[in-house]
């Protein structure tokens, strides 16, 4: 997302929408749903199967879609990077 809202909206000065970014649309989408299963899998011996569904559910719906729909795009990409380098520096 950041690749293509950064580097071909703002960089290239590119319209970013669905026809244009076809392939990096599906890329993205299954990712999510790759870190959506690995969520599930990672959960599931600790809370078992209803309640993990439960706790993503929260987590996309509640966190997630108010957190794309509400802060600016830049600001989001600020948070993502700030996120994975807290999460390298923990587990790393």
């Amino acid at each position: 997302k950041a690749y293509v809202v950064m580097y071909h909206g703002k960089i290239q000065g590119k319209t970013v929408n669905y026809q244009n970014f076809r392939n990096e649309t599906h890329g993205i989408m299954f990712l999510i749903l790759l870190a959506s299963v690995s969520f599930q899998l990672a959960l599931w011996p600790a809370y078992g199967g209803w309640k993990t569904f439960f706790v993503l559910m929260l987590f996309g719906f509640g966190i997630l879609i108010q957190f794309a729909l509400i802060v600016p795009s830049y600001v989001q990409n600020l948070v993502g990077a700030i996120v994975m380098t807290f999460f390298l520096q923990e587990y790393a």
